[in-house]
């Protein structure tokens, strides 16, 4: 089925890319040493299915005639391995990707790998990143947040077992409620990489987000306690979800009814999403 689906899309102008161009640190910064070292993203394999599968809906609508467009933000996304990667997942011109984060040292970075690989152009019908730094949260407190930055791993949470000293920065606050208010359309993709600890302040800075229906596939980092918390807080919007490794996936009752039960199966639509 694939193989059938590729040549169809080769005799027209929608391509894959066969590789990714990635700005990365100099300093003994963790994810750069690991991506230096492996020579590949570091992505969650479970993100990296769920943008499969995006990019084979949004194949399968080109190739009925549509314009089809895929919404991924992605939040904590250090040096944007995951949104990156949804770059060439996804068959050109259908990516609108939203990278968030609060390390003030990475989101140059990449805006800078954005913009080697395409994804900051003008040009119409082509896809795109944009990275925002910004600390996610539930909306609540001052428009400026003080951070820990962790020379080595990135932003630190309060209570974070710390093994380095750590240097303090101003960064901008806000909800996605705000962040995302102007956005057309759903959210085909949330992935949010909280390792443990700010998962449940970035769901509780969506809940119009999430009362709406309009994120349509969720993946977020199970707490350090556990993902009780998380599931309760989304069962209250209608979503239902399940445990993926480290994972808690989710999506809207009626989404995944519509698919069967099946939770982040997300059926694109034929006529262009930004209409």
């Amino acid at each position: 089925r694939g193989q059938a689906l590729g040549a169809r899309l080769a005799g027209g102008r929608q391509r894959w890319r066969c590789g990714i161009a990635m700005r990365l640190m100099r300093s003994d910064h963790l994810i750069s040493a690991k991506v230096r070292s492996f020579g590949q993203l570091d992505c969650s394999a479970e993100v990296l299915k769920v943008l499969w599968r995006l990019g084979h809906a949004a194949a399968a609508a080109l190739v009925r005639g549509g314009a089809p467009v895929v919404r991924y933000v992605d939040v904590g996304t250090s040096l944007g391995d995951c949104a990156l990667a949804a770059s060439g997942l996804l068959p050109w011109g259908t990516l609108r990707g939203v990278a968030l984060d609060a390390d003030p040292r990475i989101i140059p970075l990449l805006r800078e790998s954005a913009a080697l690989n395409g994804l900051m152009s003008n040009e119409a019908n082509a896809s795109s990143l944009e990275a925002r730094l910004m600390l996610v949260s539930d909306g609540s407190g001052e428009k400026q947040a003080t951070v820990s930055l962790d020379e080595h791993i990135g932003v630190v949470a309060d209570g974070h077992e710390r093994e380095r000293p750590v240097s303090i920065v101003k960064v901008r606050r806000g909800s996605l409620d705000d962040e995302l208010s102007s956005l057309p359309g759903d959210v085909h993709f949330l992935s949010i990489h909280g390792n443990g600890f700010f998962e449940l302040s970035v769901l509780r800075g969506a809940r119009a987000l999430l009362a709406a229906g309009r994120i349509r596939c969720l993946l977020v980092t199970c707490p350090v306690e556990d993902c009780a918390p998380l599931r309760e807080l989304l069962s209250g919007f209608g979503y239902v979800a399940e445990e993926r490794l480290d994972w808690l996936a989710a999506s809207p009752g009626g989404v995944a009814e519509a698919a069967g039960g099946k939770i982040c199966e997300v059926d694109l639509p034929t006529a262009h999403n930004d209409l």
